[in-house]
């Protein structure tokens, strides 16, 4: 009886050890995933800070560009929405790469 519960025993063991090694390395690729989305979400938060922000942002000073229309305005309301959108993705980025 002593020898089945010790091979039990090392059966489980390994097999424990098993999952640790599969679950660290879906921890490894989810972690990479995350700090790889959080990096672009950030640069493009960053992007369309300053172009909102900033009426001269992002315009090239280059003689083979056109002049800008007459007309010509940002859409304040369609940035803001984007970017609030960004924070949140942001956020969510942050902590489930917190909690991995």
């Amino acid at each position: 009886l002593a020898s089945r519960v010790s091979a039990i025993e090392r059966y489980g063991a390994a097999q424990m050890d098993k999952i640790r090694m599969e679950t660290r390395e879906e921890y490894k690729v989810a972690k990479a995933d995350l700090e790889l989305g959080l990096t672009g979400v950030r640069k493009a938060l960053s992007v369309l800070r300053e172009y909102y922000g900033s009426a001269a942002a992002l315009v090239q000073a280059s003689a083979d560009q056109p002049a800008a229309p007459v007309k010509f305005s940002k859409a304040g309301g369609a940035g803001s929405s984007i970017i609030g959108i960004l924070e949140v993705v942001e956020s969510d980025f942050a902590k489930n790469l917190a909690k991995e």
